[in-house]
């Protein structure tokens, strides 16, 4: 009885395991599209270019080419906040926004952009990588949103065009672009600036212009759209890292063959942690290049007064990111 159970199993994997294979040679060659929207990265000294470069070709490699791979850099399908509602709808089946935009639809992640809410980046990865992102994950399901990966765009920092940030009073009544986010207005508000918020595709004419005194962002994000043309300082306010999930359409994924889901999750996966060791060697990489080709100056204002002011601000967002318990939660990983 025992052996014929056991051959019985065998035949059974044997078979499952044969069947995943005929699967992905039944899949046409490009039968699949995959649009991938990003914001930045069309060139190799981008980090994102590499990231999005790998999860092409390694897509294709593992379907053998039963997935068309198409890439739309430099916000060419729309700015996050477009794209986003494109990956919900199933229009675009994968992006990288920063996790702001994303909390207009699942509000519990906007948790992710607290300001000062993570220690470091290393912090920020356990966090993500534990029980707080599984929970934000499930989140985002629910709205159409599967989460691929927790990827990073860097530190975010305050850069002025006319004035030079070296303390906290420096930036009172200052008008500064923000993300479209109610997290990133309160912060600004909690300092004493004016939060302007500003669609990513316009902040260059707005610096330009004058139309804000600056903005709030990370360098190297930056840096890719040329801001640093108009922007002249930048103080190291590290007042939030921006989390960039690696996001994809669940209304996509639902029609995709077993096999090519895995082949999607591996290649997310990998890019994910590629994202965040790119992302990280390349900071201080743009730090010293803003120096020597932009010529900006950069400040180092004492932090303390920074976090205290933006502390007032979480009570605020207690219910709309889903209870303290989350915010307790992220403040717990150690």
């Amino acid at each position: 009885m025992f052996k014929k159970f056991h051959w019985l199993t065998v035949i059974m994997v044997t078979l499952i395991f044969s069947l995943t294979f005929v699967n992905i040679g039944e899949v046409p060659a490009a039968s699949i599209i995959m649009k991938i929207a990003y914001p930045f990265g069309a060139t190799p000294d981008h980090p994102h270019y590499y990231v999005a470069d790998h999860i092409k070709k390694s897509i294709v490699e593992l379907t053998k080419g039963a997935v068309e791979v198409q890439l739309y850099p430099q916000s060419q399908l729309g700015g996050d906040r477009e794209t986003i509602e494109g990956v919900i709808n199933g229009t675009i089946e994968m992006n990288w926004p920063a996790s702001a935009p994303i909390a207009l639809a699942v509000p519990e992640i906007g948790v992710l952009d607290l300001p000062y809410i993570f220690k470091d980046a290393e912090h920020a990865f356990r966090v993500l990588d534990g029980k707080p992102g599984k929970i934000l994950g499930d989140k985002c399901l629910a709205k159409g949103i599967r989460i691929g990966g927790w990827g990073l765009s860097g530190f975010r920092h305050v850069m002025t065009t006319k004035k030079a940030i070296n303390n906290l009073e420096d930036i009172k009544g200052l008008k500064i672009r923000v993300m479209e986010a109610p997290v990133f207005i309160e912060m600004l508000k909690a300092w004493g600036a004016v939060p302007t918020p500003i669609a990513w595709t316009e902040v260059y004419m707005a610096l330009s212009q004058g139309v804000v005194d600056g903005q709030e962002t990370v360098i190297n994000a930056a840096m890719d759209q040329k801001h640093l043309e108009p922007i002249r300082y930048i103080a190291l306010t590290y007042d939030s890292i921006t989390i960039r999930p690696i996001i994809i359409s669940e209304k996509w994924w639902k029609t995709l063959p077993p096999v090519i889901k895995d082949a999607v999750s591996k290649a997310t996966n990998d890019a994910t942690l590629m994202m965040r060791n790119k992302i990280l060697e390349f900071e201080e990489k743009t730090v010293e290049l803003a120096k020597s080709k932009y010529k900006v100056t950069f400040t180092k204002p004492d932090l303390k007064p920074w976090r205290e002011a933006t502390r007032a601000i979480y009570p605020k967002f207690d219910k709309l990111v889903g209870g303290r318990e989350i915010i307790d939660a992220v403040l717990s990983v150690d």
